[in-house]
């Protein structure tokens, strides 16, 4: 009965979409587009920033896809440890009460070391469904943000999960410098360096702001605390510093803000200390040299092969204001025009399309909160389908 009914709607609802050349969907996922995208451009990979991990996500992928134990295998020996799955899919004798969720969410999001790798390796999951099982060749690819880390491991340029994991879990960068006591920050600020971050102390904030930029950079001028860190859209951007001067910033722009859930400090001159570690953390070999352009925000253009050069574009594009607009159109630019994202929550593809709007492109993401995996993974492949991207949907029928 559901299925004759998106059939009846399809029916109905068709002619008009020809009409008006829009795009027809319904809230299960039928979709249909007059002028599709995907047999004029390319495809590019998207990978959304590392703090999108929640309780649950992903949880039916390996059932689905028994064959990735073996893909993921040849990137780490610890899957659970990486995929940090105590607190992405907690045990319990009985039902959780949404209190214990929103309690174990906090102590997933509250830890920066856990959300880089689980949301990392989640990441390369989606990567081997969408390229290796259901054969969708993208032509580029690009991060927002920590997802350029993603997109390393996810294109095969990196292969060393478990060495970065400890690497990263050894380093003080995101347990007391960036994060913690914040000691980077402190240092750019003139103030005592601390072992352990004061009880209740509120260093730094970060915000997500409705507002043009260029009345942001205007605001910023008077608060030398306060940092533009992320252009997300040409009217959305997240600002980071002191709370008392965030405050007196959103209070002179007067637009709709959110605080973020996250208070680490990134993208931004006050952890230039850092520079140098952020290099060391980021060098590795290079196991293979992709067959697609691979952007970087530092500088928006093609990312470097060789190791000590990627280390370099990674560390500037950590110190530095995420201009992701900028990278999108220079993908878009240079024939990219269907852009699924490798992520959680979709905010990539939101600001994807408002960015792009008016110019002839498709954003799509893999994974919403609150679907299963079975549906977000069909109802994906069914728009890349409405769009003519070139896919072998036998997966779905063995």
């Amino acid at each position: 009965m559901e299925l004759q009914r998106e059939v009846d709607l399809a029916f109905k609802n068709l002619p008009g979409a020809f009409e008006q050349n829009k795009t027809w969907q319904t809230p299960l996922g039928s979709c249909f587009t007059p002028e599709p995208v995907g047999a004029l451009g390319e495809v590019a990979f998207v990978y959304p920033g590392a703090f999108n991990s929640y309780t649950g996500m992903g949880r039916d992928l390996f059932l689905l896809f028994p064959q990735l134990y073996a893909r993921i295998d040849q990137l780490t020996s610890e899957i659970g440890a990486t995929l940090q799955d105590e607190l992405l899919y907690p045990r319990s004798l009985q039902a959780l009460e949404p209190e214990s969720v929103a309690r174990l969410e906090s102590q997933l999001t509250g830890d920066p070391i856990a959300m880089i790798t689980s949301g990392s390796l989640m990441a390369v999951l989606f990567t081997m469904i969408v390229r290796d099982i259901f054969k969708v060749r993208p032509a580029a690819a690009l991060g927002y943000s920590l997802g350029e880390i993603a997109m390393l491991f996810g294109t095969g340029v990196w292969t060393q999960a478990d060495a970065i994991r400890l690497h990263l879990k050894d380093s003080p960068l995101f347990r007391s410098r960036l994060a913690g006591p914040q000691n980077a920050v402190r240092l750019a600020w003139g103030l005592p360096q601390l072992a352990e971050r004061p009880a209740g102390e509120t260093l730094w904030s970060n915000y997500f702001l409705m507002s043009p930029v260029e009345k942001v950079v205007e605001a910023l001028q008077e608060e030398p605390h306060v940092y533009l860190t992320h252009i997300n859209t040409p009217r959305q951007v997240v600002i980071g510093g002191e709370e008392s001067g965030c405050q007196r910033v959103l209070a002179r722009l007067k637009g709709m803000t959110l605080k973020a859930p996250f208070d680490f400090a990134l993208h931004c001159k006050a952890i230039a200390s850092e520079y140098d570690t952020l290099v060391g953390l980021h060098t590795w070999s290079v196991n293979a040299a992709p067959a697609l352009r691979l952007y970087t925000a530092a500088g928006a253009e093609s990312l470097p092969g060789d190791s000590p050069a990627i280390a370099r574009k990674m560390a500037d594009m950590l110190c530095n204001p995420i201009d992701f607009p900028t990278l999108v159109r220079q993908a878009h630019t240079d024939g990219a025009r269907v852009f699924i994202e490798l992520g959680a929550n979709a905010n990539c593809s939101r600001w994807i399309e408002d960015t792009l709007k008016g110019s002839p492109c498709q954003a799509v993401s893999i994974n919403r909160r609150g679907a299963t995996d079975h549906e977000s993974i069909v109802r994906l492949l069914a728009r890349l389908v409405s769009q003519r991207v070139p896919l072998d949907l036998s997966a779905l029928y063995a």
